[in-house]
């Protein structure tokens, strides 16, 4: 059984909870967001490489044997 279940909250309580809900999902919206970039900004740049020490995952079939 949750602790607050029953709880009548004010309906001003209410409001700030829902703004401050409101606030959090759009801070992890942007942390998201943000993470989402470095991962596409670090994949391009291991793409674009030339080094000969690429990722096995990248080597051709031939480069490994």
């Amino acid at each position: 059984m949750n602790n607050f279940e029953g709880v009548v909250r004010s309906p001003r309580r209410k409001e700030r909870m829902e703004t401050h809900e409101d606030e959090l999902s759009e801070q992890l919206g942007t942390l998201l967001n943000s993470f989402r970039l470095i991962y596409a900004c670090d994949l391009h740049d291991l793409l674009s490489s030339n080094s000969k020490r690429k990722s096995p995952i990248l080597r051709k079939k031939e480069d490994v044997k």
